[in-house]
């Protein structure tokens, strides 16, 4: 009967590592483990992201629900009678798994009032949720071969497919259900997409099958705009219009010219990138500065009122840095939602500046980590 247990155990110690990586690549991204750690090193170089947080409530509550459903029914199938001996050897086996749950919530309380984050805070909960299920089922487990074995013989014998065909077909039902979730969850993401970037192959047959457009008239190119929009800042060019221009990018083209040298921006204490105005000494981090490039391809929030997933705007951003660009570090301030992207290259030293939409739940602010709603390019002054 203890095989009943182990498919609903293993998938629960699965969740429980993932829960944990995302907890901790979170506390990565709001810098509270370091910026060069051999952690933060180990997530950049494999290019992982993780979604797990106050947009997986649903999920979450759906599968669990599932488990425990599974579980506690198998757990009314087992007959136990007292047993001393048998009792003592479930609970000192249980052990482990009573301080797993101990450490869960405490590693939880912790690093929700030190991050004070909403998604790490939904996170610790499916974590500290999910040790209880696994206290909960390898309970089951244990109970399973320990009690009634002479009636689990006779179950192996005469009733295998009933019994697993229904464990199978509650699990069949939890994976269509996750799948569903994950569909409505980011459907909506997959349309913006589609809505706020350039079809190139659309507008291919629509061009090509009409001689007389002037669609080449309306296309931003490198060399015959260019040099009239970094000199101009005041034209302001709608969000499909900056799209349009990035897909008609020559790269090897750009000359990363710098708009104005007095107009500069220097790394300050607070993670992030700022205009030198306002500045102190004693939030500057050094004497570099850097001045604003490539003004034809950057996103106002104040004036393109346009916003971006970010793998789109990673995707815009390859299409104009140098192409032997390395990417150096990445400061994340938490407080101002800001992240910077800090590049070198045989061109120079480049910042990519981001800033996330933003959003309240009641009076409380809060940033979407992966809606960007202005983007900016710098370039250190040498």
């Amino acid at each position: 009967m203890r095989e009943k247990f182990r498919s609903s155990l293993g998938l629960l110690c699965f969740i429980y590592v993932l829960l944990f990586i995302g907890i901790v690549y979170k506390l990565l991204q709001i810098g509270l483990l370091g910026k060069n750690s051999l952690i933060t090193q180990g997530f950049e170089k494999i290019n992982f992201e993780s979604y797990i947080g106050i947009g997986s409530t649903l999920f979450f509550i759906i599968f669990y629900s599932i488990i425990f459903y599974i579980v506690k029914s198998n757990i009314d199938e087992i007959i136990t009678y007292e047993d001393d001996n048998i009792s003592n050897k479930i609970y000192r086996k249980l052990i482990v798994y009573k301080v797993l749950v101990v450490l869960s919530v405490t590693l939880g309380i912790c690093i929700t009032v030190a991050s004070n984050d909403i998604d790490i805070l939904f996170t610790s909960i499916f974590l500290i949720i999910n040790s209880i299920l696994t206290h909960y089922t390898k309970k089951g487990y244990l109970k399973s071969y320990m009690y009634n074995k002479q009636l689990q013989s006779y179950e192996d014998v005469y009733k295998p497919k009933k019994k697993l065909g229904s464990i199978y077909y509650s699990l069949f039902m939890c994976i269509a259900i996750m799948i569903t979730i994950v569909k409505k969850i980011y459907i909506q993401d997959i349309n913006e997409y589609k809505d706020a970037t350039y079809i190139q192959n659309e507008n291919h047959e629509e061009y090509i099958n009409n001689p007389d457009n002037e669609y080449e008239d309306t296309i931003y190119t490198e060399s015959e705009n260019y040099e009239e929009y970094i000199n101009d800042p005041e034209i302001v060019l709608s969000g499909q219009e900056i799209l349009d221009l990035y897909q008609s990018t020559q790269k090897d083209t750009l000359g990363y010219k710098i708009m104005d040298p007095n107009e500069y921006y220097v790394e300050s204490t607070f993670n992030t990138f700022e205009h030198y105005e306002g500045m102190i000494d004693k939030q500057i981090v050094d004497e570099k500065k850097y001045g604003q490039i490539l003004y034809p391809y950057t996103y106002d929030s104040y004036e393109d009122n346009i916003s971006l997933q970010k793998e789109v705007v990673m995707y815009l951003i390859s299409l104009v840095l140098p192409s032997d660009a390395i990417e150096e570090r990445v400061l994340t301030n938490k407080g101002y939602g800001q992240e910077c992207r800090v590049y070198s290259s045989s061109e120079g030293t480049f910042v990519v500046r981001m800033q996330k939409a933003q959003y309240f739940k009641g009076t409380q602010p809060y940033y979407h980590e992966n809606e960007i709603v202005d983007l900016k390019y710098l370039k250190l002054i040498e």
